[in-house]
């Protein structure tokens, strides 16, 4: 599956940029928050790949979704972004 995503990316990449993708560096990092039902999937994967785009630690869990969803909608309505 991982493959697969690279070459996603790669094709998309080279449509857009005319270059091949950069090397990636994957990590599978352990000891994680989890969601703790089958609503939160989408929110927990946009705060990981934030959270991990500024190299911050994950400290974030189920109790944190509302407020972040909460932030999302203010951030789309005022189309802005309000910084960590």
């Amino acid at each position: 599956p991982v493959a697969k995503i690279r070459d996603f990316l790669d094709f998309h990449h080279q449509a857009v940029k005319g270059c091949p993708l950069p090397e990636l560096k994957l990590a599978f990092p352990t000891n994680i928050p989890q969601q703790d039902n089958f609503d939160d999937c989408g929110m927990f994967l946009l705060k990981f790949a934030e959270f991990s785009s500024r190299g911050a630690r994950f400290t974030f869990g189920p109790q944190n979704m509302v407020n972040f969803r909460r932030r999302m909608v203010w951030e789309l309505v005022n189309d802005t972004l309000i910084y960590p």
